[in-house]
């Protein structure tokens, strides 16, 4: 008699009545199918989303500020969390990236020379995308 061998994890081996008269059971493999691979992602966030719930912290804590300097915080978070804050943010880069195409035509007419009102503009932004990035930082901790 022959037994069916299956590779680990593709199903469970079982006995079969023998039809060869031995009166052995034959192994076989049941139709077993192995977890799908978004089944096997969403049980690892979910043990890991469960080690960050009893690692003693809870998120309600994490986003509430405390300590001598939590009411400007608190502040921060309020103005970085509104929509319009959003909105302000994608508008910059919008301007920026016109700015860019913009200054890349001026240069291309012009032998590769920028214009001082260019490089002040970017000057600018870079110093709004610094103080994004740290509000950001500040109210998100």
């Amino acid at each position: 008699h022959a037994s069916n061998d299956v590779a680990p994890g593709a199903g469970a081996k079982t006995a079969a009545p023998s039809t060869d008269g031995t009166g052995e059971a034959e192994l076989r493999a049941s139709p077993q199918k192995a977890p799908a691979p978004s089944d096997r992602l969403l049980a690892a966030a979910s043990r890991s989303l469960s080690l960050f719930r009893t690692s003693g912290r809870s998120t309600s804590s994490l986003m509430v500020p405390s300590g001598p300097c939590a009411w400007y915080r608190q502040v921060i978070m309020k103005r970085v969390k509104e929509p319009a804050f959003d909105i302000l943010c994608g508008v910059m880069v919008l301007l920026n990236t016109i700015l860019i195409g913009v200054e890349t035509e001026y240069m291309a007419h012009h032998g590769g020379q920028t214009h001082q009102g260019f490089v002040r503009a970017q000057v600018a932004l870079n110093v709004w995308f610094t103080i994004e990035l740290g509000l950001r930082f500040i109210a998100d901790g």
